[in-house]
């Protein structure tokens, strides 16, 4: 294996420092997906209500 030397260790630029990964992509598409469910779960609930079909509470 070649040797690198230290000037050429201080001159390397890289990494996933200004790109997204994969992770942070993958949480971000979930959150939203929670939150419309959130949404449609919220939705369908005021529609009941509005329609007035409600389960009673027994």
């Amino acid at each position: 294996m070649k040797k690198v030397e230290t000037e050429t260790l201080d001159n390397v630029v890289g990494g996933a420092t200004l790109s997204l990964s994969a992770g942070v992509i993958n949480a971000i598409v979930k959150l939203v997906d929670i939150v419309f469910e959130i949404g449609g779960s919220f939705g369908s609930s005021v529609r009941r209500v509005t329609e007035d079909n409600v389960c009673p509470l027994d």
